[in-house]
């Protein structure tokens, strides 16, 4: 990823998403050593959809918040069912816990309240996720259970198919600009890092 250069990467198939989005995964990233990382937590965009992971470092996580200023939109179709959105997995107390999130019934714009349900076989925890829709999006998690020290959630099916890269391909590189924003049980903030560009029209093919 573009601007990322620092970061080194491990791609981790802890949690698929299910039958619903199978194949996909979470992408972890971390910077500097485990004991002091030089950031808490990062958003990684591809085309379609992302990937987020937050981390407390002195206490439990209370409030997780990124957002996208610009290039890249959500937009979901209305539909008269539930949809899958994607995946979620909690450390909680020295233990794994997952769940999938689901896009209620309805017309699927403005700000969007997630279910969450259990994953078969795994230990399950409820999450609140909210999704704000529109070219200024952004994602909320609250009511991680007491003793949360990480968070990894990845898009699938709906969610992957209501986040675009809405930025136009210039000099081989689609560009977006983002914040996230971490907030810890003791009250201290922590801020994140939003990847910011993806290569794209490589030399010989026409621009996408």
């Amino acid at each position: 990823m573009v601007g990322m250069r620092k970061v080194r990467v491990a791609v981790s198939a802890a949690l698929a998403l299910g039958a619903g989005a199978s194949g996909a995964a979470f992408a972890t990233r971390a910077s500097g050593s485990a004991s002091n990382p030089k950031y808490s937590g990062f958003v990684v965009n591809t085309p379609v959809g992302y990937s987020a992971e937050a981390k407390a470092r002195t206490s439990s996580l209370s409030r997780v918040r990124f957002r996208w200023d610009s290039g890249v939109a959500v937009k979901f179709g209305a539909s008269r069912a539930a949809r899958s959105y994607g995946g979620y997995q909690l450390s909680v107390n020295n233990h794994t816990l997952a769940g999938f999130l689901r896009l209620p019934a309805g017309k699927g714009t403005g700000s969007i309240k997630l279910t969450s349900e259990a994953q078969p076989n795994l230990p399950y925890a409820s999450l609140a996720v909210v999704v704000g829709t529109g070219t200024h999006p952004t994602v909320v998690i609250t009511g991680f259970p007491a003793g949360t020290t990480e968070v990894q959630m990845s898009t699938g099916d709906a969610g992957s198919a209501g986040t675009r890269v809405s930025a136009a391909c210039k000099q081989h590189l689609k560009r977006w600009r983002g914040s996230m924003l971490i907030t810890l049980a003791s009250g201290a903030h922590e801020n994140g890092l939003v990847d910011n560009g993806c290569a794209c029209g490589l030399l010989g093919k026409k621009s996408s």
